[in-house]
Order: C-alpha cells, then structure tokens, then sequence
C-alpha cells in the first residue's frame, strides 16, 4: 500500500483525457470516454482507500462506492448517480455480461459525478479536508 499518490495520479491522467482542449469537446466515442471515466473512478476510489490502508472487495461501481463508505460518508445523490452508470456495461460477471453504448448525456452525467469524487479525493489526502458527508 502507500500507493495512494500513484493511484490519485492515474485518477487525474484518466479525466484530463475526457475533458477536451482548449474549450472544445472530447474527440473520443462516447464508450471510449465512459470506460475512461470509469478507470478515473477506481484510480480515485483507490486512492483514498490506499490513503487508509483498505481494500475493496472487488472493482465494481458497487464495491468500490461500499468500501469508501466505509471510510467516509458519501452523500445519497452522488453515490445513486454513480451506481446508475454502473448499469451500462456489466463487464465482470460472466453470465450476466451485458454492454451499452453509452449516450454523450450519460458520459457528461457520469464525468460531473467523477469530477466531485476527484475533489473529494484531493481535498480528503491533499488538504485534509474532513467533511461530515461528501
């Protein structure tokens, strides 16, 4: 462990990929965006859990959000908003593997929610923030 540096690092290389240049849009397919969303999410989950020297039982939407609440509280709104993109491609399981093409409203919707997971992250290692509810 110790890792948390690292891991925060990928966390910002993955959304600066979404995030377009110089005010214009992200040149990526809406699925490329999303999947890089979502490696921005485990790097910044990873991060704070790293920080506390805890692990996830896996590497869902659902596992990862588990585990940082058990760390901190994340508010209702931020985690339903998360958990809903979960539902757009069931990669992990085996039988139940299901995938969408995410729309360009889901991936703006989604990034929005990993943009205050990023803050979170930064202000809970970096500026040791600690807030009642994120």
């Amino acid at each position: 462990m110790d890792n948390y540096d690292s891991w925060f690092s990928k966390g910002e290389k993955f959304l600066a990929c979404v995030q377009g240049k110089n005010g214009n849009p992200c040149k990526l397919s809406p699925a490329i965006q999303y999947n890089l969303i979502a490696l921005a999410f485990e790097s910044y989950s990873m991060a704070i859990l790293d920080f506390h020297k805890k692990l996830p039982e896996n590497h869902t939407f659902s596992d990862l959000l588990n585990a940082l609440e058990a760390i901190i509280p994340i508010d209702t709104a931020l985690h339903n908003n998360i958990l809903k993109h979960e539902e757009v491609q069931l990669i992990c399981p085996i039988i139940d593997y299901y995938r969408k093409e995410p729309t360009l409203d889901e991936v703006d919707d989604f990034k929005s929610s990993i943009i205050k997971i990023a803050k979170i992250t930064k202000n809970l290692i970096y500026n040791n923030v600690k807030k009642e509810s994120y």
